[in-house]
């Protein structure tokens, strides 16, 4: 008798596992992506798994600061990844948000995860003139590897092979549509992923200046790296206005946010190479929201 109860309850769990979507978003950095996260957030039907390859990668590429970047909880490997994603998604629907140049190689190393069924895709997409200078900015200095941490040519890769292997609709959100009309972009999201629109997902609590999000958001970061980064979303009561940065008369970047004036061709040669991915991304309007 007890062998059945036990069985019927794992039948049970698994189809409630099969119904809970997993929705992936995946963006460049400085995307607006926290302050996204925060709208499912307060819809309270979501587990949110924030930037969950960020340490793993962080381990690989620069070690020796691993220790001062992420807390004694962050991911070591993709297995142990997916198996908390996946425990809970057992307990209800999850939300994951990652950053291209992070989660690169696992999109591409485990076809199985993105090709499941119950995974749904969506590539958050900014203008690469806004998210670079918020990126330059943030860090104060000029890396060397700019280009490659702007990630919009790692960004449209993952497009690609999520296309190519999901058999769901991947669906690309524009950041300046989107956050134009936040409330009736969120309506149409719902729409698609089949949720039910919450009315009241627009609010949000000022998470404070000394949050962690170890344990609601899964954060791998140290607090004071989580807080330079995202401080600005996780402070936030609600959606504000996207930052811009100063164009000429024609629309085009002046990069006169420049720290340095040595700074401000090499941001313009960056600008032009990032702009060939998101004019993709701009011509792909069957996945457009």
């Amino acid at each position: 008798m007890m062998k059945w109860i036990l069985t019927l309850v794992f039948a049970a769990t698994t189809i409630f596992a099969q119904e809970n979507k997993i929705v992936y978003m995946i963006s460049g950095p400085r995307a607006c992506s926290t302050v996204f996260m925060r709208m499912i957030e307060a819809r309270g039907d979501f587990k949110l798994f924030h930037e969950p390859t960020m340490a793993i990668f962080g381990q690989r590429s620069v070690p020796e600061l691993a220790g001062q970047w992420y807390n004694e909880a962050a991911f070591t490997d993709y297995a142990k990844m997916k198996k908390e994603i996946y425990q809970a998604q057992s307990q209800g629907n999850v939300f994951v948000k990652d950053i291209s140049f992070c989660s690169q190689e696992f999109i591409f190393s485990d076809p199985e995860f993105v090709s499941n069924q119950n995974v749904h895709f969506l590539f958050l997409i900014r203008n690469p003139h806004e998210s670079m200078l918020s990126f330059y900015l943030k860090t104060g200095f000029m890396l060397p590897n700019l280009s490659e941490l702007v990630g919009l040519k790692q960004l449209y890769a993952e497009y690609l092979q999520v296309k190519a292997l999901n058999p769901n609709r991947t669906k690309i959100l524009l950041v300046d549509a989107y956050f134009k009309d936040f409330y009736g972009s969120t309506k149409k999201l719902c729409e698609h992923l089949n949720l039910p629109f919450v009315e009241h997902a627009f609010a949000w609590k000022n998470h404070g200046k000394n949050y962690t999000g170890k344990e609601k958001w899964h954060e791998q970061k140290q607090v004071g790296e989580f807080q330079k980064w995202h401080g600005r979303a996780v402070q936030s009561e609600r959606v504000e206005a996207v930052t811009k940065y100063a164009t000429d008369e024609e629309g085009n970047p002046t990069f006169v946010e420049a720290l340095t004036e040595e700074d401000r061709p090499v941001l313009l040669n960056i600008f032009e190479e990032q702009m060939q991915y998101y004019q993709r991304f701009l011509e792909a309007q069957d996945d457009h929201l």
